[in-house]
C-alpha cells in the first residue's frame, strides 16, 4: 500500500524523495515502567532517516555554503515539524536536522530525527536553572502588612512568608521576638511548573496540580546565607563618590570644617541616586541598609599671613588637637554623632603643613531612611583662627560609600534573588518522582497534561483484539530492581537533626524501604533518591513562645543560636494562617499572635493527607501509600507483554497514553496500559513491535469504556470473533464485561 507522507519543517513542505528510501520509523512512550529506579520521563521520537538536497529543501534549511547571507544552514537549532501519512498526523515536534556530504564535500542530503511531545520540552530545559525565571513581577517591600497577607494563600501571589527556623531561635523557654529580619519568601512549587512551562509555550492541565494537595506546597528560601542575597540594582542606586574640584580654598566653620565635596559627577565620581548634596556636604539615606562610609584624604594646612595671602602653616601650635570625622544625624534631625574619627594627622613638627594621606572608615553600620552622613574637619586650638586647608592632591581626597546588600524591613525584595539555582529538569524528576506523575504533551494544543498514575488513565479503553498478531510474549517487571528498594530525599548533613535522626534509626528521615517480591528482582538493598530535596525536621521554638506546636527547623547546631540559611533545598505544605494549639503565643514586631503561618513536612497534630515523608505516621499516610503502593502491587503481580500489532497512521493519530488497551483471550478481556510503542515503520510490513504492562484492580480505578477500532486492511489472520463488539466497565474489585459471541449472541461474564 503506497501512502502519501508529507512533512514539513515550520510551514514549509519537504521533498522526501522516494518513499522506500526515507525508512521512516519511531518509537511512542511517556514513561518506561522497565526502568523505575531510574525512570525518565519519556517523549515520542523518530530514527534518524534522510531526505534528498533539492533546491526547495536546501531553500528551506538554508545555505551552508555562505555564511553571510541571511538564510544560511544552522545544524544547532530545532525547528518546529509534523509528519502526516494519508492524512494522518503520527508525529508533531521539534526536528534536528544535519547535513551528509561526500568525501569531496558535496551536499547530498540531510538527516533529521525528529523528538515529539514530552520530548520537546524535556530537551529545551535540561540545560537551564530555575534562576533563568523571572520573578520580577512579584517583587515587594518587607514590611509587617506585605507579610502577614502573604499568610493568606492568594492565585496572584507567587510567594509565602513561612515561620522557619533557620538557627536563630534555641530551645530553651524564653520570649524572643520574631523581627521581619527573621523571615524570608517561599515560592510555590505551582508557580515554578506554570513559568517552566509558559517558557515552552504549554500551559498545564491537572487535576491534581490544582487540587490542595499540591498547590499548596511551596519551596522554602535556602541555599545561600542572608547574606549573600544579591540586590545590585538596590546596590548600585545607591552607591556615590565625590571629591573636590580645582585648589579652592575650602572655608570653616567654628570650631570645625563639614567637608563640601563639589564633584559627585565627573573624573570617576558619580552619585546614582542623587543622595549626596555637594552643596550641604551630606548623604542622605533613603532606605534601611547596611553601609561603610570612607573619607580618603591628602592634604596640607594654611595660614592667611595678610589678606588673600596664604603659607604652609609653619607653627605647630596652630596644628595641635586636629581631627578628622564622619559623622551621622539619626533620621536628619537633631545634632550629629560621632562614627569615625583618625587624629594625629600633621606630618612631623608641622613645618611643611602637609597631612598624612590615609583614610577613615566606619565599617559596615545598618541605617535608617533620613540618616545624614558627613564628613568633618575638627580643631581644637585656638591658635588656628586665621588657618584653612587646602587639597595637596586632588585625586586622593574623596568620600564615597560601601553597600552591604542585605535583608532589612522596608527594603526591596527582589523575588528573583531568593530563587534556588536548582536545574528545572531536576525539580520536574523531583516531582515526578514523589507524586508518581506523569506526563503528556499535546504541542498542537499547547497543553501538558500531568497526574498521578492513580488518575492518568482514563475511561476508554481502545479494542486492539483484532490488530494482535499471534500471542504475546511475557516476561516481569522489575528486573532491574533490588528485593528491596529505599525510596528517599537528598540527605544533607549540614542539618544537625537529619544527621542525628539517620544515626539514631539508621535510615534517613521520610525514608521507607519497600519489597519487591517479583522473581526477577535483584537480591540486596538499592536506593532510589530524590536529586534536589532533602527532608526537613519539625520542631518546637520555645525561645519564641512555641512549645506545642513545630515549624520547620534547619539547625547546624543544637548550641547557642546561629542563624545560616544555606542548606539543601527543601520542599513543604503550607497550611495558611493557622490557630496555635494549647497556650502557645508568639511576638511579630511588637504584636502578638495566637496564629501563625503553618508550614510543614509531617504533621501528627491531626489526620491529613499531606504528608511529604515516603512513610506513614500517626494520622497520616505517606507519599507511598497515596501514590505508590499500586505502582508497585503492578510490579510485583503484574507483567509486562510484547506483541506485534497492524497499527495505521489513523491509530497512531488517535492514540491516547491515557487509554487502556483491551485485549480479549480465551473469551475474556485483558486491559493493559501502553509502556512503548516500539519502531513504528508506517512504509514497512505494517508490524509495530508494543509492550503493554496488564492492569492490576484497582488500577485505573476510572470506569473503562471499550470502543470499537477498525480492522487492517488485509490482515494475514482473522481477528478473534467478537473483538470488535467488546464493551466493558471497570470499577473497584468487580468488573462486567459484555460481548458478542462467536453465534452473535450478547454474553455476560463478571469477575
Amino acid at each position: 500500500m503506497i501512502l502519501d507522507i508529507e512533512l514539513f519543517i515550520e510551514d514549509d513542505l519537504i521533498d522526501v524523495g522516494d518513499p522506500e528510501d526515507l525508512r521512516l520509523a519511531f518509537n511512542f512512550s511517556i514513561a518506561d515502567l522497565q526502568r523505575l529506579d531510574g525512570r525518565a520521563t519519556q517523549g515520542s521520537r523518530s530514527y534518524k532517516f534522510n531526505v534528498p538536497a533539492t533546491k526547495n529543501n536546501r531553500k528551506t534549511f538554508g545555505y551552508s555554503e555562505d555564511n553571510n547571507i541571511t538564510n544560511s544552514f544552522d545544524h544547532t537549532s530545532e525547528r518546529d515539524c509534523s509528519v502526516y501519512l494519508s492524512g494522518s498526523q503520527v508525529i508533531s515536534g521539534k526536528a534536528r536536522i544535519q547535513e551528509n556530504r561526500n568525501e569531496f564535500g558535496r551536499l547530498g542530503s540531510y538527516k533529521i530525527a525528529i523528538i515529539g511531545d514530552n520530548a520537546t520540552w524535556i530537551n529545551s530545559i535540561k540545560e537551564l536553572s530555575l534562576t533563568d525565571l523571572d520573578f520580577s513581577d512579584q517583587n515587594h517591600t518587607l514590611d509587617v502588612a506585605t507579610v502577614d497577607a502573604s499568610e493568606t494563600i492568594s492565585n496572584n501571589r507567587d510567594y509565602i512568608y513561612p515561620l522557619i527556623n533557620y538557627g536563630q531561635w534555641d530551645f530553651v523557654s524564653g520570649d524572643n521576638l520574631v523581627s521581619l529580619e527573621d523571615r524570608y519568601p517561599a515560592i510555590k512549587v505551582r508557580s515554578y511548573l506554570d513559568k517552566i512551562f509558559q517558557n515552552q509555550g504549554l500551559t498545564i492541565k491537572s487535576d491534581f496540580l490544582d487540587s490542595n494537595e499540591f498547590s499548596n506546597l511551596i519551596i522554602p528560601f535556602s541555599g545561600k546565607n542572608f547574606d549573600e542575597v544579591l540586590d545590585e540594582s538596590f546596590r548600585n542606586d545607591r552607591l556615590f563618590r565625590a571629591n573636590f574640584e580645582g585648589s579652592t580654598y575650602i572655608a570653616r566653620e567654628f570650631n570645625y570644617i563639614t567637608l563640601r565635596f563639589s564633584n559627585d559627577s565627573t573624573n570617576g565620581n558619580f552619585d546614582n541616586g542623587g543622595l549626596y548634596s555637594p552643596s550641604s556636604g551630606f548623604y542622605t539615606v533613603d532606605t534601611p541598609s547596611f553601609q561603610e562610609f570612607v573619607f580618603n584624604y591628602d592634604f596640607k594646612l594654611t595660614e592667611e599671613i595678610a589678606p588673600n595671602v596664604f603659607q604652609d602653616v609653619a607653627d605647630p601650635l596652630k596644628v595641635a588637637g586636629f581631627e578628622f570625622a564622619i559623622e551621622v544625624r539619626k533620621g536628619g534631625v537633631g545634632s550629629f554623632t560621632q562614627l569615625a574619627s583618625i587624629a594625629g594627622i600633621i606630618s612631623g613638627t608641622g613645618v611643611t603643613g602637609a597631612l598624612n594621606p590615609d583614610n577613615i572608615t566606619t565599617g559596615l553600620i545598618e541605617f535608617d531612611t533620613g540618616d545624614e552622613i558627613r564628613v568633618t574637619l575638627r580643631h581644637t586650638s585656638a591658635n588656628f583662627s586665621d588657618a584653612a586647608i587646602l587639597p595637596d592632591d586632588l585625586e586622593n581626597n574623596y568620600f564615597y560609600n560601601n553597600i552591604q546588600l542585605s535583608y532589612a524591613p522596608n527594603s526591596l525584595v527582589e523575588l528573583n534573588n531568593y530563587v534556588p539555582d536548582i536545574n528545572q529538569l531536576d525539580l520536574i524528576t523531583d516531582l515526578r518522582d514523589e507524586f508518581n506523575l506523569y506526563f503528556l504533551t499535546n504541542l498542537e494544543r499547547g497543553e501538558v497534561i500531568i497526574e498521578p498514575r492513580d488518575s492518568f488513565f482514563r475511561g476508554e479503553a481502545i479494542d486492539w483484539t483484532s490488530k494482535l498478531n499471534g500471542g504475546l510474549k511475557n516476561s516481569y517487571l522489575g528486573a532491574n530492581l533490588n528485593k528491596t528498594l529505599q525510596l528517599k530525599y537528598v540527605d544533607d548533613d549540614t542539618d544537625i537533626f537529619l544527621k542525628n535522626f539517620k544515626e539514631d534509626r539508621e535510615i534517613e528521615l521520610g525514608a521507607l524501604d519497600i519489597s519487591i517480591d517479583n522473581v526477577s528482582a535483584k537480591s540486596g538493598l538499592g536506593k532510589k533518591s530524590l536529586k534536589v530535596f532533602s527532608p526537613t525536621f519539625m520542631r518546637g521554638a520555645d525561645s519564641i513562645g512555641l512549645r506545642n506546636n513545630r515549624i520547620p527547623t534547619l539547625v547546624n547546631s543544637t548550641g547557642a543560636p546561629q542563624k545560616k540559611t544555606s542548606y539543601n533545598p527543601r520542599i513543604l505544605y503550607y497550611h495558611g494562617a493557622v490557630s496555635l494549639s494549647g497556650s502557645d503565643s508568639w511576638n511579630f514586631e511588637g504584636n502578638s499572635r495566637t496564629t501563625y503561618p503553618k508550614a510543614t513536612f509531617y504533621d501528627d497534630t491531626f489526620e491529613n493527607d499531606f504528608s511529604l515523608l515516603y512513610n506513614d505516621r500517626v494520622n497520616q499516610s505517606g507519599l507511598f501509600e497515596r501514590h505508590h503502593s499500586n505502582l508497585y502491587e503492578t510490579i510485583n503481580t503484574s507483567r509486562v507483554s510484547m506483541g506485534e500489532f497492524y497499527l495505521t497512521p489513523a491509530d497512531i493519530e488517535a492514540f491516547d497514553f491515557r487509554n487502556p488497551i483491551v485485549i480479549l483471550q480465551n473469551g475474556e478481556p485483558v486491559f493493559y496500559t501502553v509502556n512503548l510503542i516500539k519502531e513504528y515503520n508506517p512504509l514497512g510490513s505494517g508490524l509495530t513491535k508494543v509492550e503493554l504492562v496488564k492492569i492490576i484492580n484497582p488500577i485505573p480505578r476510572a470506569q473503562i469504556t471499550v470502543t470499537d477500532n477498525i480492522l487492517p486492511p488485509n490482515p494475514p489472520s482473522p481477528p478473534p470473533a467478537g473483538g470488535n463488539d467488546l464493551k466493558a466497565s471497570i470499577g473497584g474489585i468487580t468488573t462486567t464485561v459484555k460481548f458478542k459471541d462467536t453465534q452473535g449472541f450478547t454474553q455476560t461474564v463478571k469477575f
